[in-house]
């Protein structure tokens, strides 16, 4: 119980203290994504809007990435480092694919992937990626005392 009180309240302090640089964050996460699709829409061929943006959906899995005990320190980069890619890809590809938000005159396809998008993307993405770094050992991180076979 004290393990996972603790977890609790490293994971409100650090999704705090995320949130209070929500500014810089995504002026970061937006010049990186700027760069990344910049490199397939060459300069004079169109503008790049970036309506498709994922940096308040990296919050909580960096948050819960950083406060969930146990995992190594390569373990955590390497699913922090991999996380960060997948959104920055499929936000890229949203970007450059659709141009935008749907409108009125947007097809049905794209009105799907939106709807997708932002319920997995926002929903269910962080906390996946979160659960695949740390499934093996999820019941020996958050143990008060060690298990006893019977």
């Amino acid at each position: 119980m004290k393990t996972k009180l603790l977890f609790l309240l490293k994971l409100l302090v650090i999704s705090l203290v995320l949130f209070s640089c929500v500014g810089w964050i995504g002026r970061v996460y937006q010049g990186i994504l700027l760069q990344v699709c910049s490199l397939f829409i060459p300069a004079g061929q169109g503008t790049i809007r970036l309506d498709y943006i994922s940096y308040l959906r990296i919050i909580p899995f960096l948050a819960l990435m950083l406060a969930t005990p146990g995992i190594e320190i390569r373990r955590r980069l390497a699913v922090i480092l991999i996380g960060l890619t997948i959104f920055i890809g499929i936000d890229a590809v949203s970007n450059i694919t659709w141009g935008g938000f749907p409108t009125r005159q947007s097809t049905a396809p794209h009105v799907i992937f939106s709807l997708v998008w932002k319920t997995t993307g926002q929903w269910v993405l962080p906390f996946l990626f979160w659960f695949v770094a740390v499934y093996k050992g999820l019941d020996e991180m958050f143990a008060d005392s060690p298990a006893t076979v019977q």
